[in-house]
């Protein structure tokens, strides 16, 4: 393949990525929705603020 086709099936990749990253995360949303769909708005708020913390590096016990 000479350079210039090696640089479109590049973009054409980086675009597939990009497709497929976002369908995953459409994914991801959905699941989520209907994970806590029986949490009250409370407790959806308590599950992602704990989430955050465990996702969080520099979380003060993130070395233990």
């Amino acid at each position: 393949m000479s350079g210039h086709q090696d640089d479109l099936a590049g973009n054409g990749a980086r675009l597939d990525g990009k497709r497929r990253l976002a369908r995953t995360e459409q994914l991801g949303r959905e699941a989520n929705d209907k994970l806590t769909a029986a949490l009250t708005s409370a407790e959806r708020d308590q599950l992602m603020r704990l989430l955050a913390r465990v996702a969080t590096p520099d979380e003060p016990c993130a070395g233990a």
